[in-house]
C-alpha cells in the first residue's frame, strides 16, 4: 500500500472511527470485507484511524466541559438565589456532592478521559488540560467540611467556584 492513503480507504477510516463495523464499512464503500481487514494491518491505515479516534474523542471532552462549566454557572446561580427556598438550594448542594459518592465518581471518569485524552496525543495541547483544571476543583468541592453551618458551607463553595472560574480563565488565555 502507497504511503497516502486513497479515498476509499479515508472513508473507511472515518466510517471505522465513527463506530461502523467493518461489514457496514465494506459494504458502503463497495469492498470486501476482507480488504478492510488487509487496511487495517497498514500503519498509515492504523494511525489515520488513531488520528480520528482521538479528534472524535477530544471533541467529546471539550462538549463536556462546556457542559460542566454551564451546570457550574447553573448551579453557582441557583445556590445565590435568594429568592429559592433554602430546601430547593440544599436539595442541589447535596445532589452535587452526591455525584462524588457514587460507584463511579464523575471526577474519576474525568481524569480517566483526561489521561487516555493526553496518552494518545503524546502529552497535551493546552486545552484538554482544563479538564484537569476542572476536576481539581471538583474534588476540592468533595472535601469541603459538610459539617459547617450554612452559611460558612456557602461561602467555601462560592470560593472554590469563583477561584475556579479565575483558573479556568487563566488557562484560556492565548499564549
Amino acid at each position: 500500500m502507497s504511503r497516502k492513503l486513497n479515498k476509499r480507504q479515508l472513508l473507511a477510516t472515518h466510517l471505522l472511527a465513527t463506530g461502523h463495523s467493518a461489514k457496514e464499512t465494506a459494504n458502503q464503500i463497495g469492498i470486501r470485507q476482507e480488504t478492510i481487514s488487509r487496511w487495517k494491518k497498514c500503519d498509515v491505515f492504523i494511525n489515520q484511524l488513531n488520528t480520528l479516534h482521538v479528534e472524535i474523542l477530544e471533541t467529546i471532552l471539550m462538549k463536556q466541559a462546556g457542559m460542566i462549566q454551564v451546570a457550574h454557572d447553573t448551579l453557582f446561580a441557583a445556590l445565590n438565589d435568594n429568592t429559592l427556598a433554602l430546601s430547593i438550594r440544599a436539595s442541589l448542594s447535596l445532589r452535587l456532592l452526591g455525584l462524588f459518592n457514587g460507584m463511579h465518581p464523575i471526577d474519576n471518569r474525568l481524569r480517566e478521559s483526561h489521561t487516555l485524552l493526553k496518552q494518545q496525543n503524546g502529552g497535551s495541547n493546552g486545552r484538554p488540560d482544563l479538564f484537569y483544571i476542572i476536576i481539581q476543583y471538583l474534588t476540592h468541592l468533595d472535601r469541603v467540611d459538610s459539617n459547617l453551618s450554612y452559611a460558612n458551607y456557602r461561602k467555601e463553595i462560592k470560593g472554590l467556584l469563583s477561584d475556579l472560574y479565575k483558573n479556568l480563565q487563566e488557562a484560556l488565555k492565548e499564549p
